[in-house]
């Protein structure tokens, strides 16, 4: 059984301080915390993005990749800060180009692939080989998760097929959630079925917040955005059309319901940890892995503004 002794316990982080997510308008409430390996992370960022630039090129697929935020630092250093040292490597952003090549490597990473792909098929990056290597479980769990995330009918759905209330928005943008399985990769937790039930009600909370808090940093962006597509995928847009409000108004309600599933996130954990009496097990690593995930997005999304 993994325990704070061996990772959590500040040895590996430090929490952010106050007036630094101030600074920046983050309005979590969450623990907001730091790698101390922050400069392994962004090596190891670079060293993804020469990578899968590399590979891309190979295979004649043109995916522009993301900028790293400058201002609250790196994302896995931040929404991570626990992640056991050797797997910051493997853990870093492994989801921006998952849609161009993770329908390949999951088929032939499955058990029931034949032995040796198609000639016409381009091959994985070393990405996939360093995942599969640390751990071939966690590593398929998370690849399949993935895939289902950008494969999913509901994520971009056609402008008339738009939620038309926040509870229908929220069913269908948190219908599957490929960062459960990233958290638990990178915390090298295996937790079993009934563990992740109990978990669900946490699990539920933080996702919602994820993407609530995700909309109300990126709406000033969104808005302004050409894609009527993308305006109308956004929690803030919905509010409005739901409600008849302001953008103003709509932006704060989406605020407000991102703050109340933070809430809903501790009560859950003191719940689930006064029921289990499991604070320092594989469980209640998992409940602090998630608090700082979901605190850490918060910050990293205020401090780049949505990105």
């Amino acid at each position: 059984m993994r325990s704070f002794e061996t990772f959590g316990n500040g040895k590996n982080s430090y929490v952010v301080p106050g007036k630094e997510l101030r600074l920046y308008g983050c309005f979590t409430i969450l623990k907001v915390k730091r790698s101390i390996y922050e400069e392994l992370c962004d090596d190891a960022l670079k060293g993804v993005k020469r990578e899968l630039a590399a590979y891309f090129y190979e295979n004649g697929v043109e995916v522009p990749l993301t900028t790293e935020n400058k201002l609250s630092g790196n994302w896995i250093a931040v929404v991570m800060p626990d992640a056991i040292p050797s797997r910051l490597v493997a853990s870093q952003r492994p989801c921006q180009p998952f849609p161009a090549w993770i329908r390949p490597a999951v088929t032939r990473a499955s058990p029931t692939s034949p032995a040796a792909p198609p000639q016409s098929e381009p091959s994985s990056p070393p990405l996939i080989t360093d995942l599969l290597s640390t751990d071939r479980s966690q590593a398929l769990d998370l690849l399949h998760a993935w895939r289902n995330h950008f494969n999913h009918p509901l994520k971009n759905p056609p402008q008339t097929e738009h939620p038309t209330t926040l509870q229908a928005y929220l069913s269908s943008h948190t219908a599957t959630n490929p960062w459960i399985p990233t958290l638990l990769f990178a915390l090298g937790l295996h937790l079993h079925a009934s563990e992740l039930a109990l978990l669900d009600s946490a699990i539920r909370a933080a996702t919602t917040s994820l993407l609530l808090t995700k909309d109300y940093w990126t709406w000033p962006r969104v808005c302004r955005s050409a894609d009527n597509n993308a305006r109308l995928s956004n929690a803030v847009a919905v509010v409005m059309a739901e409600h008849g409000l302001s953008e103003a108004k709509a932006r704060e309600s989406v605020k407000r319901a991102a703050v109340d599933a933070e809430m809903e996130i501790l009560e859950r954990k003191a719940e689930i940890l006064d029921g289990s009496g499991d604070e320092r097990g594989e469980v209640g690593v998992f409940l602090e892995g998630l608090e700082q995930f979901v605190g850490g997005c918060g910050f990293w999304w205020a401090a780049g503004r949505g990105r």
